[in-house]
């Protein structure tokens, strides 16, 4: 399990950079954590597979971070932030968000019984 201090400089830049644009925020991330509760719900969630999909996301923030800064991430660095963010998703922290508030009552409890996590 890697921590936020075992992260190279440049991951932690990207995840921070990413994070923190708001575009890449609503139009990707949004939808891709959506995308993880269903798949959850449904139970076929596959962290490998969801590694995949957060990497198109760390590789559309590397092109917006290049750019703003003229500076390019490898696709090792884009791979770790992945892997960091998949390993850190917690479902539960999203459930409840005022972001996921059109998701019904039933599949909230749905979820909490299954207690996949």
């Amino acid at each position: 399990m890697t921590k936020w201090e075992d992260l190279t400089q440049e991951a932690t830049e990207l995840i921070t950079y990413t994070k923190n644009n708001f575009e890449l925020h609503t139009r990707q991330e949004i939808p891709i954590i959506r995308n993880l509760l269903r798949k959850i719900e449904k139970g076929i969630y596959d962290s490998k597979k969801a590694e995949v999909l957060v990497k198109y996301l760390f590789d559309n923030g590397s092109r917006k971070y290049y750019s703003e800064f003229r500076h390019a991430f490898t696709p090792d660095t884009r791979r770790e932030a992945a892997a960091y963010w998949v390993q850190e998703f917690n479902p539960a922290d999203y459930i409840d968000s005022y972001q996921y508030s059109d998701i019904d009552e039933d599949y909230i409890n749905r979820f909490m019984q299954k207690n996949r996590f």
